[in-house]
């Protein structure tokens, strides 16, 4: 199954599309961000992961997930200022959670 299949709530969907530039931010408004060039226009969804899909999880995730639909691959993207040792902790967890 697709990940696009299993997750298909709005409420956790930051965008599903090809678009040439990907933009994140952190919604909690600090000055973090990601950006990145989709050069190949591949089909693409963004996932809130933290407060989103793992809405419900004891331990904090990483804040988006950015799945390729045409490589079936996922980036784990986590948006931190400083603390960097604790965003790759987040990142791990991710991994860890099936």
């Amino acid at each position: 199954m697709k990940l696009t299949e299993k997750y298909t709530d709005p409420a956790y969907i930051v965008f599903c599309d090809n678009r040439r530039l990907i933009a994140l931010s952190d919604n909690k408004g600090g000055k973090s961000s990601y950006s990145g060039k989709n050069q190949n226009r591949n089909q693409l969804a963004c996932y809130r992961i933290n407060d989103g899909i793992m809405k419900n999880m004891s331990e904090k995730q990483c804040d988006h997930g950015l799945y390729n639909m045409n490589s079936d691959t996922v980036r784990f993207i986590e948006l931190k200022g400083s603390d960097c040792s604790r965003a790759i902790k987040q990142i791990k967890m991710r991994e860890s959670i099936d």
